[in-house]
Order: structure tokens, then C-alpha cells, then sequence
């Protein structure tokens, strides 16, 4: 398995839009390292800076009139779609105050991605995130006349080298075991399911020499639910 992106949803600026959010969350990261003086993002609980950075990414490379907008109501994404009417209720992942963190828009102000984002890997949390995408992606997607076509689960992964490992070697074991546990764990309904990590960065070495710190490095971790031959429900 590849955990470099693969996906073909170009974007205007001429990259996709996981290499978009790998490099918000790079850029979240490098924003907050320098100026905490060296802590990353997943020492302190600033998924804040991370949803904004990715934002401020994404919006880079749309094309004119296109937009988006950050923590929109579910109801409102089920609305704009312009998803036909189902009968009986909806999924309870879809009900409530629930909100997503970042909704791309197209030139008609219709949602064509949401993106979900975490700090770090929590199994709970992070199945608990899919699960509202899949659903938003199965209500909203054009079988049911609906413009949303995607939805991802963006994350940051963080690691130490160990005596028999690199940081960078770590990362990747653990994208893997990321990927493994979702594959097997996770009921995408028929949605095409991708699971991939972007480019690793290294800690600068004036902060590992500064806290006298061995090798760390960081990574994005996306996971993609696109529509195609999904089943409702």
C-alpha cells in the first residue's frame, strides 16, 4: 500500500486536495513549533490552529469563485446540497448540533467536500468522524441528486526514533497500522475508501539540541470516503 496521495481531485492551484491539507497541517505545525519555541501541536490541545492552517491551504488553491466555510451545520450541508427528500429519519450521526470543520463549496455555493480534522489518531474519535462523513457523503452525494462527492478524516502523526528504528520508518508503520485498522474495522457502505500519508518533516535540530531530544518527525494521515456504488442507509 501507498500512503502517498493518489487521489485525482485536482484542484484549481494544480495540486489535490490531500496534498493541500498535508501542507496545512505542515504549516500548523511549523507555525506553532516557532512559536512555542519548539513544541509541536500534539504536546498541546490546539486543534484550532490545525483546522485554520488547513483552511487557509485549501482556499489557496480554489479557483475563482469557488469558497468554503468552516464549522457549518450538518443541516445546512444536507440543505445546500440539493439532496432530494428521504423518507423516515436520518441516521443519528447526522442529527443534532453536529457541525464540519471545513466544507469546500463550488461556484454555486453548493458543498462538494467536507473535511474533518483531529490532532492526532484516537480510534473512538476518529471512527466516530468517519462515520458522520460516510453518512453526509451517503445522503448528500448525486445518486440522491446531491453535490457532495468526498469527505476526509485529516490528522497529524508524530513519532520518535527508537534504538532499531528512525522516526521517519515509525511513521510509516504506524500510517500502516492506521490503514489496517480502518480497512477491517471500519463499514464504509459501499464508498471508496483510501487511506494515505503525506511527505514526513524531521525536528529541526537546534530544538533536539536545545532540549537535547533524539529524532522526532511529523506526517499528515488522511483518510478519503468518495461516492460511487454506494448503498444508502
Amino acid at each position: 500500500m501507498s500512503f502517498y496521495s493518489t487521489e485525482k481531485y485536482w484542484m484549481a492551484g494544480g495540486t489535490t486536495i490531500g496534498e493541500a491539507i498535508f501542507a496545512g497541517i505542515e504549516a500548523a505545525n511549523v507555525k506553532y513549533e516557532e512559536l512555542s519555541n519548539g513544541w509541536w501541536l500534539t504536546d498541546s490541545g490546539v486543534e484550532g490552529l490545525l483546522v485554520s492552517a488547513i483552511a487557509e491551504s485549501l482556499g489557496s488553491e480554489q479557483s475563482e469563485g469557488e469558497s468554503l466555510v468552516m464549522e457549518l451545520p450538518f443541516r445546512y450541508i444536507l440543505d445546500w446540497s440539493g439532496t432530494s427528500r428521504r423518507r423516515g429519519r436520518p441516521p443519528t450521526t447526522l442529527r443534532g448540533m453536529n457541525k464540519a470543520d471545513i466544507v469546500l463549496l463550488n461556484r454555486d455555493e453548493k458543498p462538494v467536500c467536507v473535511i474533518e480534522v483531529k490532532r492526532m489518531w484516537d480510534r473512538a474519535r476518529c471512527f466516530a468522524d468517519l462515520a458522520r462523513i460516510r453518512d453526509l457523503v451517503l445522503q448528500c452525494n448525486r445518486q440522491h441528486d446531491g453535490s457532495l462527492r468526498r469527505g476526509f478524516l485529516a490528522l497529524m502523526l508524530a513519532k520518535a526514533a527508537t534504538a532499531n528504528e528512525t522516526a521517519k520508518q515509525r511513521i510509516g508503520k504506524q500510517a500502516e497500522q492506521i490503514g489496517d485498522l480502518i480497512r477491517g474495522g471500519f463499514d464504509s457502505k459501499g464508498l471508496t475508501l483510501r487511506c494515505f500519508a503525506g511527505p514526513v518533516r524531521d525536528y529541526p535540530e537546534k530544538y533536539r539540541i536545545m532540549y537535547d531530544e533524539g529524532d522526532w518527525a511529523h506526517a499528515g494521515f488522511c483518510v478519503e470516503l468518495s461516492s460511487g456504488n454506494a448503498r444508502a442507509g
